[in-house]
């Protein structure tokens, strides 16, 4: 269980930093259209 409690912050940091990845590239990717 204590493996499955390590893993949860794990998956989480890592779909959040995706997430916010994902926002960065677009608003770059609508500014550089934009231009």
């Amino acid at each position: 269980m204590s493996n499955v409690k390590f893993m949860v912050p794990e998956m989480f940091a890592g779909i959040l930093l995706l997430s916010v990845l994902g926002v960065v590239l677009n608003y770059f990717w609508c500014g550089f259209k934009g231009e």
